[in-house]
């Protein structure tokens, strides 16, 4: 059931539908940010300086809108291309997240950093529904 103000000329059940499913999608991204990224356990509890504060989550959203453009814009359209399949943001999250050091510092090459993605950072096949990203790109 979904619940909306919309009149019925404006949109029909099927756009509202569609809708919904773009909805999902960012929210799938805001749990990537929460989860994956762990922004809370940046601050400590007792962190009271409004400064220190701002900075951190300024710094944590260029890191996220980095992360959101570049990387996991690259290898979804190049793990795509090679394989068919889409890339689970929240499973590139954590890879990232798990293994930033690393990539940073250029300890594991960019070749293994796909072959690593590739194994572990994409949807699950699916026969009766679709995953998140097959319906953004049917929107």
């Amino acid at each position: 059931i979904f619940l909306t103000n919309v009149p019925r000329e404006t949109l029909s059940a099927k756009d509202v539908a569609d809708i919904y499913r773009f909805r999902w999608i960012i929210e799938i991204m805001f749990k990537s940010w929460k989860s994956c990224f762990r922004i809370k356990e940046l601050l400590h509890s007792q962190c009271d300086n409004k400064i220190r504060v701002e900075c951190t989550i300024f710094l944590m959203l260029l890191y996220i809108t980095i992360f959101q453009v570049r990387w996991y814009g690259y290898f979804e359209v190049h793990i795509f291309k090679e394989t068919g399949k889409h890339i689970s943001i929240l499973k590139l999250s954590k890879f990232f997240n798990n293994h930033l050091d690393e990539i940073l510092l250029n300890y594991i090459t960019l070749f293994q950093i796909k072959k690593i993605i590739n194994q572990h950072c994409k949807y699950e096949t699916r026969k009766k529904r679709k995953n998140a990203m097959e319906n953004y790109y049917k929107i």
